[in-house]
């Protein structure tokens, strides 16, 4: 067991390798145990963490992810900045292994939670992959010599509500089965927190460039409730 919240018995510059599974998100500070584990890397050291990412919660737990979730994951917006600061590059990769419902809130709607378990079985003995926000777990690559993921196609910004409508807007890229269940978690949790339609005009202002993606998917849920009654969480 490791104390985060103690320094490492290590010289600075003397590691070699620092392999982490699901362990760092755990940290109560990830920005100063990133610095803390960069200082202690040789100049060609390479750190690998392998986890859960915190951007993936935000994707499929909208409209909760307004305010960020209270589950400890990796954050994207830490790490890189830190290995940045240290000399080091860092390739992103996803990862579809372990990925399931199970992990987020809409995980007991079946319209939801049979899709995604089926498209992850589908992936799972897939190899690492381009990131993408939809899948629940990366594998960062930090060292000076690691080929660097393109950082304009990650959420990086510190501004939580500019990195959410960027992780939202990322399902216009995704495969046909993730964009169909994306639709379905996102109306789900809206559901479970009871919005009325005036949520569309709270949107509007917080997160303005993602109505083209969020107007229609809401929009027509709420006319459907309307005329219907339907409850897609109950299906």
């Amino acid at each position: 067991m490791v104390d985060f919240s103690r320094p490492l018995d290590f010289a600075q510059g003397s590691v070699d390798i620092i392999v982490s599974t699901n362990a760092l998100p755990y940290a109560q500070d990830q920005l100063a145990s990133a610095r803390e584990l960069f200082g202690l890397l040789s100049p060609d050291g390479l750190l690998l963490n392998h986890c859960r990412c915190e951007e993936s919660q935000m994707f499929w737990d909208f409209p909760y992810s307004l305010a960020l979730p209270s589950n400890t994951q990796i954050f994207l917006s830490d790490w890189l900045p830190a290995a940045l600061a240290a000399g080091r590059k860092t390739e992103v990769s996803s990862i579809p292994l372990g990925m399931g419902a199970f992990y987020f809130l809409p995980n007991q709607a079946k319209p939801f939670s049979e899709p995604l378990n089926a498209f992850a079985e589908a992936h799972r003995h897939d190899g690492p992959g381009a990131y993408a926000p939809w899948t629940s777990h990366v594998l960062l690559a930090h060292s000076a010599k690691a080929l660097s993921t393109d950082e304009s196609a990650l959420p990086l910004a510190q501004n939580h509500m500019a990195r959410l409508s960027q992780i939202l807007n990322a399902v216009l890229r995704a495969p046909r089965e993730i964009q169909e269940t994306a639709i379905v978690a996102w109306i789900c949790n809206a559901k479970m927190l009871g919005l009325l339609p005036e949520f569309l005009d709270y949107l509007e202002a917080v997160l303005p460039g993602s109505m083209p993606v969020l107007r229609p998917v809401f929009e027509a849920s709420f006319k459907a409730d309307q005329k219907e009654g339907k409850n897609v969480y109950s299906s």
